[in-house]
């Protein structure tokens, strides 16, 4: 069953995947992220009446283990390190450059009470488009005090996928056949070194001088390039392709077991080591019995999980303009009004996956090719 799934263009249950992802992410920013605990004060009309999306975050994490399958998938598709990151542009660019521009023109537009003042500017909305943490160009141009930050907050996970980007393509063609084997040992090193570090510059159990310059310096490069920070999600998915493909090794499943064990470790609330169990879960099944998944074949869902990118880049502050805007005219219905703002937008992400990501994505590599055969 996996064979077949793998030959085919798309795997479909990971469609239903990002479905669930995005939609735990948007429920999560439209009713429990701009409230407290989680932020100064209350944004919402609504209050926290509904907050039962606390750990709907999570869904950033369980689009990174999807990443890393199929970025693995993808570098076994791909026979040059140029047309890999060709595919990456096309694939991130067109959408990333639409949203943006429709996020900084409707929040500058219709925020008329500054909520998301930083997004007016249209340095940061130039910043946005490199997809490069605005720290980066903080820290290197630090003598002009640019102040970039991104023009909408969610932006902020693209950061560490171009970083996993980087690091598994030029590890895969370096040498294809060890990419599983060295990917593994190098992410997990990076982990390693940044729960170490972090341990010394923390609470420090280890009792070390924590004011050492490559201890201060690393924690503060690492604030900027976040991927050991995630990086055991992005590892779990690459492993878990590995499994799926029938490329898997010996150590192959005591490397998962190792991962699911150092996440679980690093969460501090049996409500998220749930979550990342169920997370855990559904990727096995994915291995062993997708049947047990077709549920999450509805068209409905893949077709929400195959726009989940456009709708990622143009939910959280344009949605939450109009929400800080009108849904209070819904009286003691107000908490109802994101479930319209979200329709609204998913029917935005799929007419522009239809008629501009896809369509474009097709002539872009058309054009590619062509310029290859010549």
């Amino acid at each position: 069953m996996a064979k077949d799934l793998l030959n085919s263009k798309r795997i479909e249950t990971l469609d239903g995947f990002r479905f669930v992802a995005i939609i735990l992410v948007v429920l999560y920013h439209y009713y429990t992220r701009w409230t407290p605990p989680r932020y100064t004060s209350n944004l919402y009309p609504y209050g926290n009446s509904v907050y039962f999306f606390n750990y709907g975050y999570l869904g950033v994490q369980l689009f990174f283990v999807i990443s890393g399958f199929v970025i693995a998938f993808t570098l076994q598709n791909t026979f040059r390190f140029g047309e890999f990151w060709k595919k990456r542009f096309i694939r991130l660019f067109p959408a990333m450059f639409i949203c943006s521009v429709i996020t900084f023109s409707l929040v500058s537009l219709l925020d008329t009470t500054n909520l998301f003042a930083r997004t007016h500017e249209f340095k940061n909305f130039l910043v946005s488009l490199s997809f490069i943490h605005p720290e980066v160009f903080n820290t290197l141009f630090r003598r002009y005090d640019l102040q970039l930050t991104y023009i909408n907050g969610s932006y902020w996970s693209l950061w560490p996928e171009i970083q996993f980007y980087v690091l598994a393509s030029v590890i895969y063609f370096i040498n294809p056949r060890k990419f599983f084997t060295r990917f593994f040992v190098i992410t997990f090193l990076l982990y390693l070194l940044h729960k170490f570090i972090h341990n010394i510059a923390g609470p420090n159990h280890f009792d070390l001088p924590a004011n050492g310059f490559f201890v201060v310096n690393f924690v503060k490069l690492s604030a900027i390039f976040s991927y050991s920070q995630f990086s055991l999600w992005f590892l779990l998915g690459v492993l878990f392709f590995q499994n799926f493909s029938d490329q898997h090794k010996k150590w192959t499943n005591w490397a998962i077991a190792l991962i699911m064990g150092c996440l679980l470790h690093d969460a501090h609330e049996w409500k998220v080591r749930l979550i990342l169990v169920m997370i855990f879960m559904a990727f096995v099944l994915l291995l062993f019995w997708p049947k047990a998944l077709s549920f999450l074949n509805h068209r409905f869902m893949t077709s929400i999980g195959v726009a989940s990118y456009s709708l990622y880049l143009i939910h959280e502050y344009v949605g939450m303009v109009f929400i800080t805007r009108y849904a209070a005219y819904f009286g003691s219905y107000s908490a109802f009004f994101p479930l319209l703002v979200i329709g609204v937008l998913i029917s935005f992400s799929l007419m522009l996956y239809k008629f501009v990501e896809k369509p474009l994505g097709k002539f872009l590599k058309k054009k590619a090719l062509k310029k290859e055969l010549v």
